[in-house]
This record gives structure tokens, C-alpha cells and sequence, in this order.
């Protein structure tokens, strides 16, 4: 018997201290990108 695939349920946890984690939002006039990465301090950046 086979089991379905369920991409709810993570196998492994997220382990911060050595995940880059990126987001990309887009819409037809406007772009965010927004990342975390390991080891380096937050820097918030805004444009206009």
C-alpha cells in the first residue's frame, strides 16, 4: 500500500542557524525581496 505525498507536513524542521530563506513578491507595478541569511545582522532598506 502506497502513502500519498503530503506537502503539509514537513519531514525535517527548520534549522535557522543554516537556512537562507528568500521571499519574492511581485506585482505588475511594485517588487519586495526579502531574505534571511545565517550569521549576518538585519539591515532594513527602503527605496521609493
Amino acid at each position: 500500500m502506497s502513502q500519498s505525498f503530503d506537502a503539509s507536513k514537513f519531514l525535517v524542521a527548520l534549522d535557522q542557524d543554516s537556512t537562507i530563506i528568500v521571499v519574492i513578491e511581485m506585482s505588475q507595478s511594485n517588487w519586495l525581496v526579502a531574505g534571511v541569511i545565517p550569521g549576518l545582522e538585519r539591515q532594513l532598506r527602503i527605496s521609493d
